[in-house]
């Protein structure tokens, strides 16, 4: 049953990924509901690692999705869950392939063990099984499939994970999840403890300052590619916004990932949004 005419996926998303549900606005409609089933698949799969208490039980749950998968792309009924049959009717119109969907099954199978990326290249491996395979899904399913849509995904979803890696560093280290890399953390002599209790921030800063470096540069080139994009990736660049905003926000706080403000101005990156939207 559709609440406030939304289906389930869309109110997935708006309730639990709203700058995303609003990007997905600027799609065309009859594209909309596209994405808001891939996103909710997303959702799905990545709060595994935040709602199990012990690894083996998020083994199991992303097992199951999977095995959903199994049935969605050999065209066996699928099991029910609010998600999966609106995933096989996306699935069967528009031919997306399998890959995508289980590199991001693959990435948070990984997240269970609360692995440290060993460095940037390990960090941007897990980005793009991540957050790049799935704005490729994006571009994909509202039929953009060249060589330019893959790297300008590449950027978007480097520069916009790496954000938001760092958005939620203080919430991840609390939970010993680090993933700042391994080898920057060591030349820097901080400690998972030193993240998740806010101390040695004056080092810690070092790090976030070159990840932020990193960001720019991806959204840099992201800005150079759009030419290329058709009106249909709109939704996906519009990732770009929020990456620059949220980059604003920690270069503004001086590196400072425990700035109690960090997330502040929701009106302001909305209007931002809307802006960049309708002047694209």
């Amino acid at each position: 049953m559709k609440k406030n005419n939304l289906s389930f996926c869309a109110l997935e998303v708006k309730n639990n990924d709203y700058y995303r549900y609003i990007c997905c606005l600027f799609a065309p409609e009859y594209l909309r509901e596209r994405l808001f089933t891939l996103y909710a698949f997303n959702h799905e799969i990545a709060k595994v690692k935040d709602i199990v208490s012990e690894p083996m039980i998020g083994m199991i749950r992303l097992a199951w999705w999977r095995e959903a998968l199994d049935e969605i792309y050999s065209g066996k009924q699928v099991r029910k869950h609010e998600v999966t049959r609106p995933l096989q009717e996306l699935v069967n119109e528009t031919g997306l392939p399998r890959e995508f969907l289980e590199k991001i099954i693959d990435a948070r199978e990984q997240e269970l063990n609360l692995i440290t990326p060993a460095n940037i290249e390990a960090l941007k491996q897990y980005i793009d099984a991540t957050s790049t395979s799935l704005l490729l899904a994006s571009l994909y399913i509202v039929g953009i499939k060249d060589k330019p849509a893959t790297d300008i995904a590449y950027h978007i979803g480097t520069a916009y994970s790496l954000v938001g890696i760092m958005r939620a560093a203080r919430w991840n280290a609390g939970k010993r999840y680090i993933l700042f890399p391994k080898d920057m953390l060591d030349k820097n002599n901080i400690t998972e403890d030193d993240i998740a209790e806010g101390r040695n921030l004056d080092k810690t800063k070092i790090i976030v300052q070159q990840l932020c470096d990193n960001v720019e540069i991806n959204l840099r080139q992201a800005y150079i590619l759009r030419k290329n994009l058709p009106a249909e990736a709109l939704p996906v660049y519009l990732h770009t916004t929020l990456a620059r905003f949220f980059l604003n926000n920690i270069i503004r706080n001086d590196y400072d990932l425990f700035y109690k403000d960090l997330e502040k101005g929701k009106l302001k990156i909305l209007l931002k949004i809307f802006l960049e939207g309708y002047f694209h």
